[in-house]
């Protein structure tokens, strides 16, 4: 919920909150989270989620993914916020603009093969 944003707002308001709880919860840097959301994402139907979830979703997803972009050295959360949070060169600037538009997540959701996970 704390990476959920809703219309061109960002999330990035709660960049403390985003951080603390991924320092917190090291799991969602896990590579295998991205895939999970994004396998749930594509079967969202018919598991009975519904659209209001399936948007939450792919903030999430947006915001791992954003995260293991190449400008991002680490591919951790608190990297990506670090670098968009208060973006230093014309680079971070485009990302920050990608990222409130949820543009990670649409590449992500287009990227793989709905069923298959990366190992």
């Amino acid at each position: 919920v704390i990476c959920y944003n809703r219309g061109s707002e960002t999330n990035l308001v709660r960049h403390r909150q985003i951080v603390d709880l991924a320092r917190k919860n090291n799991w969602i840097d896990a590579p295998g989270t991205l895939e999970l959301l994004l396998n749930m994402y594509w079967y969202g139907d018919s598991l009975n989620i519904n659209e209001e979830h399936l948007l939450m979703m792919s903030c999430l997803i947006n915001t791992l993914a954003a995260a293991r972009c190449p400008l991002c050295h680490g591919g951790r959360i608190a990297d990506l916020v670090a670098l968009i949070g208060e973006p230093q060169t014309d680079e971070a600037k485009k990302m920050r603009e990608d990222y409130a538009l949820l543009r990670f997540a649409e590449d992500a959701i287009a990227g793989l093969p709905p069923g298959e996970l990366k190992e």
